[in-house]
């Protein structure tokens, strides 16, 4: 089993530790087999700085708002990091985390095709984030919770927006969405109050109900043949609105 060092380490014989039984983890990780405990270490307040060693990543330090940059040793075998702190797997292809004490603006590689879901979850500090057009996949709630994320543009290579992807997420006051959009998960965009204004793309055929509940939506523009407000529920709680067709 493992034991906490002075320096915040996680050291042992190799045998699987729980780092949940830690009251602080802001080192290393040096175990072949470390078991991350999920319930014992998810929104601990003490984690400024996470090194992946020979560690299997289960998702314990997601929405760690104290967080600032993980760190992978360059011969893990599964998993990598760029200079932003991020966790992608090894090939670059799949964006895993974002520390959410992300500040600022986050550029997501261009070799990126999946964000996984909650990956930039309670990232309360991130004003803009970049998504190329290599990327083909969101998960749901990717941008969860983000409270100044102020500007989205969705390439074109998404097709679907899924379920809470930009949840709660107050500061959002523009989100452009791409004419090869065809679905638009449940609760997409609930709470985002300083969203005013919304074009409904013709290729969207599906609106997730509550898509853009408890918004601020006060103008919605339908393209095309996009679903309209009476085919959805996807825009209750519209405090005010003008839907219109063009």
């Amino acid at each position: 089993t493992g034991e906490q060092t002075g320096q915040g380490q996680l050291e042992g014989d190799g045998q699987e530790s729980t780092a949940g039984t830690c009251t602080q983890i802001t080192g290393s990780f040096q175990q072949a087999h470390v078991h991350l405990c999920h319930d014992g270490v998810d929104g601990h307040h003490h984690v400024g700085e996470v090194v992946i060693y020979h560690t299997d990543y289960n998702g314990c330090f997601d929405g760690n708002r104290n967080l600032e940059r993980i760190t992978v040793a360059e011969d893990h075998p599964m998993y990598c990091t760029d200079d932003q702190g991020a966790l992608y797997s090894k090939d670059m292809s799949t964006l895993i985390l974002v520390p959410a004490g992300c500040i600022g603006s986050f550029v997501i590689p261009d070799s990126v095709v999946t964000v996984e879901g909650c990956a930039l979850r309670n990232c309360d500090l991130l004003t803009a984030v970049q998504i190329p057009d290599s990327v083909t996949d969101l998960g749901e709630m990717a941008f969860y919770e983000c409270a100044l994320l102020n500007n989205v543009v969705i390439p074109e290579s998404v097709t679907r927006i899924p379920d809470s992807a930009f949840a709660w997420g107050p500061g959002l006051s523009n989100i452009l969405l791409p004419e090869t959009l065809t679905a638009i998960g449940e609760s997409a965009c609930y709470g985002c109050t300083n969203l005013k204004q919304l074009a409904v793309p013709g290729s969207v055929t599906e609106l997730g109900a509550r898509g853009f509940g408890n918004s601020g939506l006060q103008t919605v523009v339908f393209r095309g043949n996009a679903p309209s407000f009476p085919e959805s529920s996807a825009f209750n709680i519209l405090k005010s609105s003008f839907m219109g067709r063009f």
